[in-house]
C-alpha cells in the first residue's frame, strides 16, 4: 500500500470544494466533513499562491456570519475579516511562516460583517513545490470564543481573588483536617501578627480561646456536611502573636473535594474593636437605664428616624404618667405644654430640627401633669447631629422646679422686707451715731469743768489740805483727764468712715514722717529707732491712713520692753490685688490667748498704772482696716516683740462705696 503524499491530499480536499462550489451532490465525504464543523465550529481553508486564490468551506463561511457561497471569496477579504487590531500581527506571522518554515499556529479575532467579535485559532500547514517555493497553505478556523471568555471569566476570578487575598482586610487561610493551614494570605500579618511562613507552622485549633471550643467544633460539624456551603456569622477569641486575644469573624467553606483547594477555607476579620465598641454601647444603655430609674428628673430620649420617644420613670414620679398604659410620642407630648407655651416651644424645636446648628436646648415652660394641673419644669436636652448636620436623636430631662418658683417668690418677699428693715437698721443706725457724738460732746464740757474745779481747788487751799485729800483731788483730777480721753477715743471711733477729705494719692511716707512727728516726745525719751521701707503711694483716703499708722506705732512704743530701745520696722508688699502691710516691733509680746482679743474696744492687757491707755487704739484700727475692705492679725512671741500684718485692697471702701486705692 502506497502512503498519500500531501499533493494528493490538496487535490482531495480541493476536489471536494471544487464538488461543494459547483452545487453537484455531495459525496459522503463532503458530509461527513461538514458535520464535522458544524459540530466542532471549524472551517477549512486553502491559500493557493501559484492561483493566487482563496478557498473557505462553508464552516468558513458561517464563522465570517456569511451563509456559504454569499460572497466571493478573496485574499483581500480574508484579510478583511480580520479584526483591525490583529491584521498587521497575522500577516507577519503567515510571512514568517513563508520566509522562515515556521509552524503556522496563531490566535486571532474574526470581526463579521454583522459586528461580531470571534476569537479564533487558527493552524494550518504549508506545502511547497519540488522546487521549494510556497505551493499551498491548508489549515482550519476553530471559533474558541466560549473556551476565552471562560478563561478571561477564570483570569479574573483568580486576579480577584489573588487581590482579595494579598491586599484585602480579612484574612484568608487553607485549613487541612489537621487544622495546620496550607496556605495563609499575607493579610493574616495584620490581624494575627504571623508572616505567611509563621502561619503554616501553626496549628490553629490551639489558638483558640478555650471557651469557645464547643463553638468551632459546632461550627466544624456543620461545614464537613455541607460542602461548598460558606457557614458564616460566627465570632470567637484567636490569640494574637503579641499574646493577646483578638476577636475574630469567620466565613468557613469545606473545600475539601476541589482537588485544587483540598481543605477548609477559613475567611476571617478581626472585629476586637467592634466589640470593645458593643460592649461599651451596652454599658453606656446599662447606665442610662440606671441613671433613668435612679435620678428624680424625667428622661426622655427621641429617636427621629423611627420617631420614636422613650420617656424615663421620672415622668411616673414626677408628673404621674403611667409608663405601662401611656405610649408618648413627640405630638402627645406637645399637647401636654400649657396652651400658652405650646406654640412658643412648637416652633423653638422646628428652628432646631432644621437650622443645621443648634445643639444645647434650655427650656421653661408649663407642663401638663396625669392629674390635669400644671408643673412648671426646666427642659434639658441635646440635639445629635450626623455629618450632613441632620438630626438624628435627641435626648434630654425635664426637671420639676414649681416648688423652686414658691420659693423664689417666698424669698423676693423675705428680701423686700429684709431692705424695708436694712433701710430702718440704717436710720437707727444714723440716729444712735448722731446721739453718740452730741454726748460725747456734750459730756467733754461738765468733765472739763470737774478737772478745771479741782484744779484751781488744789491751787487755792493745797495748803490747808492734808496729804489724804490732795489724793483724792489727784485721783478724780486723772479719772477727769482719762474720762475726757476716753470720749474722744469715742468719737474717733463712731466717725470711721465718716471722712471729709477727698480720694487723693497718698504717699505713705509722707504719712509715716507726720505721724513720727506727734511721737515725737516718747520717742526721744525712749530712744526708739523707727524706720520704714518699700511704702507705696495708694490712690486713697489720707486720714484713715493717718488713723492707722498713729495707733500702731504709738502701741509700739508703749508696749516696749524695759531697758530696751524700741526698735520698730514698718514695711509693704505688693500682692497684685492688695497691698500688706507689716509693722514689726522687738517690744513686750503678747499671750497666745490674747492674740485676738487686743482688738476688742476697751480690751487691755496690763494695768493703767503700769501702762496708760484706754484700750480703744486696736479696736480703731481694725474697724479703719475693715472699713476699707482690708483685715488684720498679728504674731507674736512673748519676750521678743509681735508683729501686726494688715492689707488694704486695691478697690477699698469710701463711705461705704467701693473705689480704686492704686
Amino acid at each position: 500500500m502506497r502512503s498519500t503524499s500531501q499533493f494528493e491530499v490538496t487535490e482531495k480536499i480541493y476536489s471536494n470544494a471544487n464538488n461543494m462550489a459547483t452545487s453537484k451532490k455531495p459525496t459522503i465525504e463532503e458530509i461527513f466533513l461538514q458535520n464535522i464543523e458544524t459540530v466542532s465550529k471549524v472551517g477549512n481553508w486553502i491559500v493557493d499562491f501559484k492561483e493566487n486564490s482563496l478557498y473557505w468551506s462553508n464552516g468558513v463561511y458561517k464563522l465570517a456570519g456569511y451563509e456559504p457561497g454569499e460572497i466571493e471569496v478573496t485574499f483581500e477579504k480574508g484579510v478583511e475579516i480580520l479584526h483591525p487590531d490583529d491584521r498587521d500581527r497575522a500577516l507577519a506571522h503567515l510571512y514568517d511562516v513563508l520566509e522562515n518554515d515556521i509552524e503556522y499556529n496563531i490566535q486571532k479575532r474574526f470581526l463579521t460583517h454583522k459586528g461580531e467579535i470571534k476569537e479564533i485559532l487558527s493552524k494550518a500547514t504549508l506545502i511547497r513545490d519540488e522546487d521549494g517555493n510556497p505551493h499551498q497553505l491548508i489549515g482550519i478556523f476553530q471559533d474558541i470564543t466560549e473556551q476565552v471568555i471562560i478563561q478571561n471569566s477564570l483570569k479574573i476570578s483568580e486576579n480577584r481573588f489573588r487581590a482579595l487575598a494579598e491586599n484585602g482586610a480579612d484574612a484568608i487561610v487553607i485549613i487541612g483536617v489537621d487544622g495546620k493551614a496550607t496556605y495563609a494570605s499575607p493579610s493574616i500579618r495584620n490581624v494575627l501578627g504571623y508572616s505567611e511562613e509563621e502561619a503554616l507552622s501553626l496549628n490553629l485549633f490551639e489558638m483558640i480561646h478555650p471557651d469557645d471550643l464547643p463553638l468551632i467544633a459546632k461550627k466544624w460539624e456543620d461545614v464537613i456536611q455541607n460542602p461548598g456551603v460558606p457557614i458564616d456569622g460566627h465570632t470567637s477569641r484567636t490569640r494574637h502573636k503579641d499574646g493577646s486575644w483578638r476577636w475574630l469573624e469567620a466565613t468557613i467553606t469545606n473545600m475539601l473535594h476541589d482537588p485544587n483547594i483540598n481543605g477548609i477555607v477559613d475567611n476571617f476579620r478581626d472585629v476586637t474593636e467592634k466589640m470593645y465598641n458593643a460592649e461599651q454601647i451596652r454599658l453606656s444603655n446599662e447606665r442610662f437605664e440606671k441613671v433613668t430609674s435612679a435620678t428624680n428628673d424625667a428622661i426622655w430620649d427621641y429617636d427621629v428616624f423611627s420617631d420614636n420617644l422613650f420617656w424615663g420613670n421620672g415622668y411616673f414620679t414626677q408628673f404621674g404618667y403611667d409608663l405601662e398604659v401611656v405610649k408618648p410620642t413627640l405630638n402627645f407630648l406637645i399637647s401636654l405644654i400649657h396652651p400658652d407655651d405650646r406654640e412658643r416651644i412648637s416652633a423653638k424645636i422646628q428652628q432646631y430640627m432644621t437650622d443645621g446648628i443648634s445643639t444645647n436646648w434650655f427650656e421653661e415652660y408649663r407642663f401638663q401633669k396625669s392629674d390635669g394641673s400644671y408643673a412648671l419644669i426646666i427642659d434639658r436636652g441635646v440635639f445629635i447631629r450626623n455629618y450632613h448636620g441632620m438630626v438624628i436623636r435627641v435626648v434630654g430631662a425635664m426637671t420639676d422646679i414649681s416648688y423652686r418658683k414658691e420659693y423664689e417668690e417666698s424669698l423676693k418677699e423675705l428680701n423686700s422686707k429684709l431692705e424695708e428693715q436694712t433701710r430702718d437698721l440704717i436710720e437707727s443706725n444714723r440716729e444712735l451715731e448722731q446721739f453718740a457724738y452730741i454726748t460725747s460732746h456734750d459730756l467733754q464740757e461738765p468733765i472739763r469743768m470737774i478737772h478745771s474745779f479741782l484744779s484751781l481747788l488744789e491751787k487755792r487751799y493745797g495748803d490747808k489740805l492734808d496729804d489724804k485729800a490732795r489724793q483724792y483731788i489727784h485721783f478724780a483730777t486723772d479719772g477727769a483727764t482719762r474720762m475726757r480721753q476716753i470720749i474722744l477715743d469715742l468719737l474717733d471711733f463712731s466717725r470711721i468712715g465718716k471722712y471729709d477729705d477727698k480720694i487723693k494719692p497718698v504717699d505713705l511716707n509722707q504719712v509715716i514722717k507726720e505721724v513720727l512727728a506727734t511721737h515725737r516726745n516718747r520717742i526721744n525719751e525712749s530712744q526708739a529707732l523707727i524706720s520704714n521701707k518699700g511704702l507705696p503711694t495708694l490712690l486713697t483716703i489720707e486720714s484713715p491712713m493717718i488713723q492707722i499708722f498713729h495707733n500702731l506705732i504709738n502701741n509700739a512704743l508703749k508696749y516696749h520692753r524695759q531697758g530696751i530701745n524700741p526698735e520698730i520696722l514698718i514695711e509693704a508688699n505688693d500682692l497684685g490685688d492688695e497691698w500688706q502691710f507689716k509693722v514689726t516691733d522687738n517690744g513686750m509680746g503678747i499671750e497666745p490667748e490674747y492674740l485676738e482679743k487686743i482688738f476688742v474696744i476697751f480690751q487691755r492687757l496690763h494695768t493703767r498704772e503700769k501702762i496708760d491707755g484706754t484700750g480703744m487704739g486696736l479696736a480703731i484700727v481694725k474697724k479703719v482696716i475693715e472699713n476699707m475692705g482690708g483685715k488684720i492679725w498679728v504674731t507674736s512671741e512673748v519676750g521678743k516683740g509681735s508683729t501686726f500684718y494688715f492689707t488694704i485692697p486695691k478697690l477699698t471702701q469710701k463711705r461705704g462705696k467701693k473705689s480704686k486705692t492704686n
